[in-house]
């Protein structure tokens, strides 16, 4: 029985480990027992998106485990690869500024030189590095001053985000109990441009798709250089008042007034009577009313055959006090019209002024 025993034992043991999943035949046809086992310094990963920019940190988190952590374990003055285990790596979707320093969209390898006063922090275009052993001051792409504090006990080492505004945030590190704040700006309606720009240039749309970007830009602070040339494309499939005007407010914000002027002249004479209608009653409410009452002459003189042009002349005039042009206005309109119930308003209107 005893020798029945000793045989079935190992069998017994195989058997168990093959339900674990963790048998391992060793060259000689053994099986050996590999248990899994905690990391000492677990991998982890925080994200986060800042405006419209994601960022991730891949980290690995040691512990502190009683030990002396800042000036002893993690010496000043050297480098340290801000975790444990291959290189900490930071990722940016977009192009951000960290600590009012610009850096380029990509992953960058992430190391620190503590400070008792104040740390350094490194992005390095080596991301794929064991550590900081393999670290090279000439890949640098970008290094910044940060100043620590103070904080809460971390036992493991952690990556967070904080102070998340609409563009900006902190990438904190945490340990022991210190923490290291790294400031992040992004810039979303840069970023959303430059999306925009790619998507209008792929989809070719026509004078009206550049017309409504070119007036988002403008209303979002995009860089005008960009704006200018979405006011461009609207402008060279379709000539009207609303692209020439937006393109001639586009460089007069750029100081280019005198590239302006002869676009805003143009504009008046492709204006529609309705525009021109539209902007003068803009500016009899805002109380402009000789503004307004040139307007509706330009509107006679562009659509001289429009009994409406004449009759909101004829208003224009009458709020102005010239009666005998308003009746010659009202008189026009009345020729012109082409409906009872126009006719019997206009023909009010001119009772109304006398014969004058």
């Amino acid at each position: 029985m005893a020798a029945l025993t000793r045989t079935l034992a190992p069998v017994r043991l195989v058997a168990a480990a093959a339900l674990l999943g963790v048998v391992a035949l060793a060259p000689t046809g053994s099986a050996q027992l590999q248990m899994p086992r905690p990391l000492a310094s677990p991998t982890a990963s925080v994200s986060q998106t800042v405006g419209v920019t994601d960022v991730e940190v891949v980290y690995h988190r040691p512990a502190v485990k009683g030990r002396t952590i800042w000036g002893e374990l993690i010496p000043y003055g050297g480098i340290w690869r801000a975790g444990a285990n291959q290189n900490t790596t930071i990722e940016f979707g977009t192009d951000v500024t960290v600590e009012g320093q610009p850096l380029g969209a990509g992953k960058y390898g992430l190391h620190m030189i503590p400070g008792e006063a104040s740390w350094t922090i490194i992005f390095s275009h080596d991301n794929d590095k064991w550590g900081s052993l393999q670290y090279v001051e000439d890949n640098d792409a970008l290094r910044v001053d940060v100043v620590p504090t103070i904080a809460p006990m971390q036992e493991r080492l952690l990556f967070d985000f904080d102070l998340l505004d609409d563009d900006s945030a902190h990438v904190t590190l945490r340990w022991d109990e210190l923490a290291v704040p790294v400031r992040l700006d992004t810039d979303p309606s840069s970023v959303l441009a430059q999306a925009a720009d790619s998507r209008l240039r792929k989809l070719s749309p026509d004078a009206d798709g550049w017309l409504e970007a070119a007036e988002w830009g403008l209303q979002n602070g995009v860089d005008k250089q960009l704006v200018l040339s979405w006011a461009d494309e609207a402008v060279a499939q379709r000539k009207t008042f609303t692209s020439l005007g937006l393109k001639a407010e586009v460089l007069d914000s750029l100081g280019r007034g005198e590239e302006a002027m002869p676009l805003k002249q143009e504009a008046w004479t492709v204006a529609t009577e309705g525009e021109i209608t539209g902007m003068a009653q803009q500016l009899e409410s805002a109380g402009a009313s000789s503004d307004a009452l040139r307007l509706y002459q330009l509107n006679v003189r562009n659509h001289p055959e429009s009994w409406r042009a004449h009759d909101r002349l004829g208003q224009a005039l009458v709020t102005a006090g010239d009666a005998a042009a308003a009746r010659s206005a009202f008189t026009q309109a009345l020729a012109l019209a082409g409906d009872d119930e126009s006719r019997e308003r206009i023909e009010t209107r001119l009772a109304d002024l006398g014969e004058g």
